[in-house]
């Protein structure tokens, strides 16, 4: 019996002694394959005491420390690698994951090394639990990421420097997705268009700017603008609905080598416009003398010109005839009134005002009202809300007027439109004496 319990006993023994050797083997087994994770990981990873003392590290996290050997940092802490101010800020969160068991997740830390180097990682750091719960250290994986870090300053500051040039931009600018849809807008253009980019934010560019007759336009400057810049020069409508002439400038933003986003930019060209369209109607008055076969032709011609530069729906001509002391209006056209020849002086009328002062006037209704009040001036007509009279001069000498008015808005004309078309009333003057001439002389020839 005694021999039996002695078996038995010595059966016990040898299973707890095999349980034991394969524990301590899987153990083991265990312990060489984190010893091989961690060597070969190219993160940095440490294990700490409660005292955020290194108690195992890997060979990253040694030779990011400028250790020989990992046992070299066993028993050290940060203050012995890194500068001061890193090493208290890093022992304080330490200490705060220790004593409330949250760990720190992705953050990012800027390093300076006690050679002076600067280097940039992602840390997590996390607490180590025994098996009552109670933490009894932490573990840390910091990956350096200065390159990236770089690299994506870099874009920062390529988009910042992009941003301060579009703002900055003295031009209306506009910033497309790739279906032309509105991503940002800078100052210029709202002050050019009328629109803040809450109102136009993730509209199609084309819905917001383009007119109803240009609509079909925009489909061929769209397709040039996917293969590369683009350069027009059209017309594009305010929030208000008036029109202004650009010259559009467009060019894709190129990712992976297709269109992802557009820079668009709009420059007025209002002056220039205005200058091209003031040398066609000039052109176009000195041609006509050439092609027209009567004053009344030349007239006609003339105020065709002139419609393609400013409103001259009311417009007339009159010439002096000083041999009869009056003003004769061979040509009119009025939606109102039809005029007939006035006395040269006497007839109080606004043309007779600008022949004997010289100058061109613009007047509006109250100013209209008050001089007829006063007895210095004599409607011969409707009464206007604006109208805008210049003379014809050869050589400083008057030969008629230039009168046009408007019944509907008192806005139609402006100091800038006598200036206007006292540059148009050089020309005309000149087709007229000329065109009076050329028919002068085919009279002396009938009257042969």
């Amino acid at each position: 019996m005694k021999n039996k319990n002695n078996v038995n006993k010595q059966l016990e023994i040898d299973r707890i002694n095999k349980w034991d050797r394969d524990i301590q083997t899987k153990l083991t087994r265990e312990n060489e394959l984190l010893n091989a994770l961690m060597d070969n990981i190219p993160d940095n990873i440490y294990f700490k005491d409660l005292e955020s003392k290194f108690i195992k590290i890997n060979k990253a996290q040694a030779r990011a420390l400028g250790v020989k050997s990992l046992e070299e940092a066993i028993g050290k802490t940060d203050f012995d690698f890194f500068n001061p101010e890193h090493a208290r800020v890093a022992y304080k969160e330490e200490q705060e994951i220790i004593k409330t068991g949250q760990p720190l997740v992705d953050k990012e830390e800027k390093i300076k090394m006690s050679d002076g180097k600067i280097h940039w990682v992602s840390a997590t750091k996390t607490p180590i639990e025994n098996r009552k719960g109670q933490i009894v250290g932490l573990v840390g994986i910091s990956r350096d990421i200065t390159e990236r870090k770089k690299a994506r300053d870099a874009i920062k500051e390529s988009q910042q420097k992009f941003e301060r040039i579009f703002k900055g931009n003295p031009e209306p600018s506009v910033y497309l997705g790739k279906d032309f849809h509105i991503i940002d807008i800078n100052p210029r253009f709202s002050e050019a268009f009328g629109y803040t980019l809450n109102e136009i934010k993730n509209k199609h560019i084309n819905k917001v700017l383009v007119p109803d007759k240009n609509i079909r336009e925009t489909e061929r400057l769209d397709g040039k603008a996917t293969g590369g810049y683009l350069y027009y020069d059209t017309y594009r409508k305010r929030k208000d609905g008036t029109l202004i002439p650009v010259s559009i400038s467009a060019a894709p933003i190129i990712v992976n080598g297709k269109p992802a986003k557009y820079f668009v930019m709009y420059k007025d060209i209002t002056k220039q416009k205005y200058a091209e369209d003031i040398n066609l109607a000039l052109y176009s008055i000195s041609k006509a003398v050439q092609s027209t076969t009567s004053l009344k032709e030349l007239f006609q011609s003339i105020h065709k010109s002139i419609s393609n530069i400013i409103d001259s729906i009311n417009f007339h001509i009159a010439l002096i005839d000083k041999e009869r002391n009056i003003l004769t209006i061979p040509y009119c056209v009025d939606e109102k009134d039809e005029y007939k020849d006035l006395q040269l002086y006497g007839s109080k009328s606004a043309i007779e005002k600008i022949v004997k002062s010289g100058k061109s006037l613009l007047m509006k209704k109250n100013e209209f009202q008050k001089q007829v009040s006063e007895g210095t001036l004599k409607l011969h007509g409707s009464l206007p809300e604006v109208w805008l009279g210049v003379l014809l001069k050869i050589k400083n000498k008057i030969i008629g007027t230039i009168c046009l008015q408007s019944y509907s808005n008192p806005e139609t004309y402006s100091e800038k439109d006598i200036k206007l078309m006292e540059i148009i009333s050089e020309q005309v003057a000149l087709a007229i004496q000329y065109k009076r001439t050329e028919e002068g002389k085919e009279k002396l020839i009938n009257d042969l």
